[in-house]
């Protein structure tokens, strides 16, 4: 009754793990989606990226559950059976890693495309406005102009300035999202050296198990052969 139970709690366990990951797998691959359409402004990818970093870290907890809950299973083939799946949700979340990775670099390139079309454009308008009036306007009009396009690249190179430190962030979480993938991988290759292990010593201990039957059964047969010995014995004597 009592592993009845308790095989149950863990069939409970497994279960809420197994629900855990897929809901982490369908929006992180959401979140990928986003990040591939997002061509707004560094804040907006920042976000996406940090909510896409928990994410994956939540993934890789119900992972490591997981292989916990596969470490106490007493049956081999239920065993065998969960460890397959763990490796088919390492492989979902590596190529989750890599999908990542490729949506980053693409919305940063498409951001710093836009951002040298406005500075271009603002600087073609620019001249050609300076062009059309420089015959007509007189000194105070020029010096006006000549603020107005100080501050425009005032206002250009502050742009600049914080494009540049949100690529810098990006590039620390990419840095800290690909550390974490590789400790993830070399966690799972011990993993994955533990359970191999493991199993050899249950396949050895079940080939032990079924040897110690096969005695049993010999010793019992080999003791009722002698007590039907010993009885038919005494009774042939008797009857004789």
């Amino acid at each position: 009754m009592v592993s009845q139970v308790m095989a149950m709690e863990t069939a409970l366990h497994i279960k809420t793990y197994k629900d855990n990951i897929i809901k982490s797998d369908l929006q992180l691959k959401a979140l990928i989606n986003d990040i591939s359409k997002c061509n707004t402004c560094e804040e907006d990818i920042n976000y996406l990226i940090s909510r896409a970093s928990q994410l994956i870290r939540s993934y890789k907890t119900s992972i490591d559950d997981l292989i916990k809950t596969s470490k106490e299973l007493s049956t081999v083939s239920q065993k065998k059976s969960l460890d397959t799946e763990i490796d088919g949700f390492r492989n979902q979340l590596e190529a989750n890693s890599i999908s990542l990775r490729k949506a980053i670099a693409g919305s940063q390139k498409c951001i710093s495309t836009k951002t040298r079309e406005q500075l271009f454009n603002i600087n073609t308008e620019q001249t050609s406005l300076r062009h059309r009036n420089v015959g007509s306007v007189n000194r105070e009009l020029l010096a006006n102009k000549s603020n107005a396009i100080t501050d425009n690249l005032k206002s250009v190179s502050r742009l600049l300035a914080a494009q540049v430190t949100q690529s810098e962030q990006t590039l620390h979480t990419l840095i800290d999202s690909s550390a974490m993938v590789t400790e993830t991988g070399e966690e799972f290759k011990s993993m994955s050296n533990l359970i191999v292990h493991s199993r050899k010593l249950l396949t050895k201990y079940g080939r032990r198990e079924i040897t110690d039957k096969v005695l049993i059964i010999l010793a019992l047969i080999f003791f009722f052969g002698c007590v039907l010995y010993v009885m038919t014995k005494r009774l042939f004597w008797r009857y004789y």
